[in-house]
This record gives C-alpha cells, structure tokens and sequence, in this order.
C-alpha cells in the first residue's frame, strides 16, 4: 500500500528506503515464513494488538490469516503475575522496570522482542 517509507517511519524505526529495498520481502513470503516458524506454538508479543494488526493487513491485501486468534497471548500478563507492573511502558522500554535502560533503538521489532527477552530475564533474576 505504501511502497516508499515516510520521513516519519524512518525517524522512528531507524529503517531505511535503502534497507527495505535490499533485504526486504514482500507481506506474504514474511507472513508464510513467520507461520512456518511459529509452527503450532502460543505467539506472544506486548499487548494484543499485534495479531490483530497482522489480520488486519491480511484482509487489505487479500491474503487468508493463517493463524487461530487464540494463539496470541499479551506478554505483560507474565510481568505483571510477578508483580512488575507494566504500566506506562512499551516492548521497547520494559526493562526500564527494572532499574536499567534499553540498549537498543526502539520501534524495531527484533530489537524490541530482544529488549522484552531482556526484561524476562531480569524478571527470572528477581522473581524467578
């Protein structure tokens, strides 16, 4: 739908036109490739939204979700079973929780689901 990344996409993800054109995929091969992956396993991210937004992309371009809603599950509900209250924080910032600050540039998927690795590991540390 938006072939060419805004200002604004690239200010905020670090993702550049450049970077797009030479190692991106079109929606349906990551969209295949990632369901391959995740095979038949719970799909967690940090709210509820992300499953909703891939089906919502799905049906703009015609593509069948390949996955049952109900195997996406909010990550913030294992925070938040120990006591680490999510509130006010993002996948980017979670390990601000626990007293350190995010090492890597947020809005960036990979580094985010590593900065939320990182919080699940502090939350092993103290509450584990």
């Amino acid at each position: 739908k938006n072939p060419l990344l805004s200002a604004y996409f690239t200010r905020l993800t670090g993702i550049t036109q450049e970077k797009v054109d030479a190692e991106g995929i079109d929606f349906k091969t990551a969209l295949t490739r990632f369901a391959e992956w995740c095979t038949n396993l719970s799909i967690y991210s940090f709210s509820m939204m992300d499953g909703k937004v891939l089906e919502a992309n799905c049906k703009l371009t015609g593509i069948p979700f390949p996955f049952d809603p109900s195997r996406f599950n909010n990550v913030q509900k294992v925070f938040e079973k120990f006591g680490v209250s999510t509130k006010g924080y993002m996948s980017s910032t979670i390990i601000r929780a626990f007293g350190k600050e995010p090492t890597r540039h947020g809005h960036d998927a990979l580094n985010d689901v590593r900065t939320i690795l990182d919080g699940l590991r502090e939350l092993a540390k103290t509450r584990g």
